[in-house]
């Protein structure tokens, strides 16, 4: 900016000095005042295309910045397609006129929107390029960031050993006075479950609790996915009827927000400990709610999911024909989601 600057400078100068050299002495002294006069029109002439430069790099960063969240909000709202289109024109904007920090955020919104879609190696490709810009950018909250969007890739692949790696080195890393520490730490607390450290995956969701709780003190997606995550905890450590509260807490807070597919996720963690309960008419309504939910909202993965924890349902009552018919439900949506 300073070179361009400077340079803009000298040709104000050159164009000065040759009208003072060009044009006959006798009019020297009117010259001189009307060079006093064009010096700042020169000057104002030469920055007028750098102004507009920086109004509109300016806006579009602004806008960029909009668009991206917009994009993370749809990815807690589990939409994650929208998130993923978000991001991208996020992207777009940026690598043009943003800063490494935020390609580094976008890199990570399109890595977890293709995680959320399944469309892994696509996810791991983006990820992978967020964490070496990171790295590069020195931003050890945007490196956190990647990590955890690493973390995340990995539980959904099954690794969870490296899950587990990625999450501890993401909260090591993050401001832990923000959504997005509380983020990870409910990501965490999933990985912690599966990993069967579930000390430590109720530390860390009960920690995200508190904090979201504290930054905003209102409904928010981030703590109803706390909610939820805490169910989850309760259950495998087989109190049943708190973790029951809490899938109900983040059912209630998901339909204040209007968020179906989390409706669905928090029925399904509510019925899947319901069904591990042998309480199995109850875990079957909850399913049965969660796959309408899920159809409302085009989610078939969702919807065969249920499904198929229906048919285990049935298969444990010993209800063959109920069996049957959520087996040939099953085959029918597949056929017309294609």
């Amino acid at each position: 900016m300073k070179v361009v600057k400077i340079f803009r400078l000298r040709k104000c100068f050159i164009r000065i000095k040759f009208i003072l050299i060009k044009k006959p002495s006798r009019f020297g002294r009117v010259l001189t005042l009307f060079v006093l006069v064009l010096v700042p029109m020169f000057f104002n002439g030469c920055t007028v295309s750098e102004k507009t430069s920086v109004i509109e790099d300016s806006f579009f960063i602004k806008r960029a910045a909009t668009i991206r969240e917009s994009g993370h909000l749809a990815y807690l709202e589990g939409d994650y397609l929208r998130s993923l289109l978000m991001y991208r024109d996020a992207y777009v904007i940026d690598s043009s006129s943003g800063t490494p920090g935020v390609q580094v955020a976008d890199l990570i919104g399109m890595g977890r929107a293709y995680t959320g879609l399944g469309r892994m190696s696509e996810a791991e490709r983006f990820i992978t390029r967020s964490v070496q810009l990171a790295f590069a950018s020195r931003d050890e909250n945007k490196l956190a960031d990647a990590y955890g969007a690493l973390a995340d890739f990995y539980l959904k692949k099954g690794n969870i050993s490296l899950a587990a790696l990625n999450i501890n080195d993401a909260i090591r890393l993050h401001d832990s006075h923000s959504a997005g520490y509380a983020e990870l730490l409910n990501l965490g607390g999933l990985i912690y479950i599966k990993a069967e450290r579930i000390d430590e995956a109720e530390a860390a969701v009960q920690k995200a609790i508190t904090i979201i709780g504290r930054a905003e003190g209102k409904p928010s997606h981030v703590l109803a996915d706390s909610y939820r995550a805490m169910g989850k905890v309760l259950a495998a450590k087989g109190e049943n009827r708190e973790a029951g509260l809490y899938f109900t807490r983040a059912y209630d807070m998901d339909t204040w927000l209007g968020n179906d597919r989390k409706r669905a996720l928090d029925l399904f963690g509510h019925a899947v400990m319901l069904f591990d309960s042998q309480r199995y008419g109850e875990a079957a309504e909850k399913l049965k709610l969660s796959y309408r939910l899920n159809m409302k909202s085009a989610f078939i993965e969702g919807a065969i999911r249920d499904i198929d924890k229906l048919v285990e349902v049935y298969i444990a009552m010993g209800d063959k024909r109920s069996e049957s018919y959520y087996r040939t439900m099953r085959e029918a949506v597949l056929r017309d989601s294609r």
